[in-house]
């Protein structure tokens, strides 16, 4: 009796007098298939945790003025006002690095399609490098009206 795994299923094959007989054990896809779906959320999980029990700490908190009789404004976390100002190198620096991935997710589903042996990806593998491919044109695009906005206010620095 050999067993062997197959795409995490468990396959026990039995050898008889009529040849061998392939049982495979259902089970085996859905509890890794949940494995990786557990592994998919867990970070979500851990996240929204620690903004339960940072506002429950909040709360007991608020709740412990109130008895003392201590100001809660205080207490409450206030809004920090936001610096507006424009960053047109990080979106350069975004749509530059979205392109060249974009490029190289084109480039390898090329590769697998015409150049290789391997089995062809989907085409719909393709659609993914445009969308990337686009929102790197997209945040290019940004990052160069944002310099150009920039230059005609004046505020950019001279230039060494």
């Amino acid at each position: 009796m050999v067993i062997t795994p197959v795409l995490a299923a468990v396959v026990d094959i039995t050898g008889g007098e009529e040849g061998g007989h392939v049982v495979v054990d259902p089970m085996g896809p859905i509890f890794m298939g949940a494995v990786y779906l557990f592994l998919v959320l867990l970070p979500v999980i851990l996240i929204l945790l620690l903004i339960f029990y940072k506002k429950k700490l909040q709360h007991q908190q608020i709740l412990m003025a109130m008895e003392k009789g201590l100001p809660i404004s205080d207490l409450i976390t206030k809004p920090q006002p936001r610096n507006r100002e424009v960053n047109w190198v990080s979106s350069l620096s975004a749509g530059i690095g979205f392109l060249f991935v974009g490029l190289a997710l084109a480039g390898f589903f090329v590769w697998t399609k015409v150049a290789s042996s391997v089995e062809s990806l989907e085409p719909e593998f393709l659609i993914i490098s445009i969308v990337v491919f686009g929102l790197g044109l997209i945040f290019l695009f940004r990052g160069i009206l944002q310099r150009n906005y920039e230059k005609q206010k004046g505020n950019t620095p001279p230039s060494q």
